[in-house]
């Protein structure tokens, strides 16, 4: 019976300690991302919710495109963009850029 609970606690604690890590990592993508926002937005005059806005815009149009290409299906594209307002990232991080790949399992 101890040897199941200390099994049973020990699983606990490594997805705990998992789940800080991811958190820890997410937070990491979000500082990089504003970062790196904050930097074009600079070299381009404008305010990182401008830039932010614009590149939203565009990935927008570019899944419109996709769709209207026959590359993704309206319900893909949507995926993808509900995706990017529920992480609130428009460069995907961490692990780059998001791309049509990426999200055509939804």
């Amino acid at each position: 019976m101890r040897a199941k609970r200390s099994i049973a606690i020990g699983g606990l604690a490594a997805t705990l300690l998992g789940g800080g890590a991811a958190l820890a990592a997410r937070d990491d993508g979000d500082k990089t991302e504003q970062a790196i926002l904050g930097d074009a937005a600079e070299r381009l005059g404008v305010t990182p919710a401008e830039l932010e806005d614009a590149l939203a815009k565009a990935e927008d149009a570019q899944l419109d495109k996709a769709v209207k290409d026959g590359r993704l299906t309206k319900e893909q594209a949507e995926a993808i963009k509900r995706h990017r307002e529920d992480s609130g990232r428009v460069l995907g991080f961490p692990g780059g850029p998001p791309h049509f790949g990426r999200h055509m399992r939804a």
